[in-house]
C-alpha cells in the first residue's frame, strides 16, 4: 500500500521539477519575445518619424514653391498694369 504512494509522490517530485523547468524556460521566451516585440515596434516608430520629416520638408517646398509663385506673379502684374512710360520725360 506504501508502494504506490511513494511512486506517486517520486512522480509528483518529478513533476514538481519539471513545472519549475518549464517555468524558466517559459520566462525567457517570455523575455526574448517581448525584446523582439520592441525592437519591432521602435522600428516602425522610427519609420513613423522619418515619414513625418519628409512630409514636413515637402510641405516647407511646396510653400516655399507657392511664395516664389506669388512674388513673380505680382512683378508681371506690375508690369503689365504699370502706366506706360511717357517718352516726353525722358527726351531733352
Amino acid at each position: 500500500m506504501l508502494d504506490p504512494l511513494n511512486d506517486n509522490l517520486f512522480h509528483e517530485r518529478d513533476d514538481v521539477e519539471e513545472t519549475k523547468r518549464s517555468a524558466a524556460n517559459l520566462e525567457e521566451i517570455l523575455d526574448e519575445t517581448y525584446d523582439e516585440l520592441k525592437a519591432y515596434l521602435l522600428c516602425r516608430i522610427e519609420g513613423g518619424q522619418n515619414q513625418l520629416q519628409m512630409v514636413t520638408d515637402k510641405r516647407n517646398a511646396i510653400l516655399q514653391a507657392n511664395r516664389v509663385a506669388k512674388t513673380t506673379l505680382e512683378v508681371f502684374d506690375n508690369i503689365l498694369y504699370k502706366e506706360p512710360l511717357d517718352q516726353r520725360t525722358y527726351s531733352s
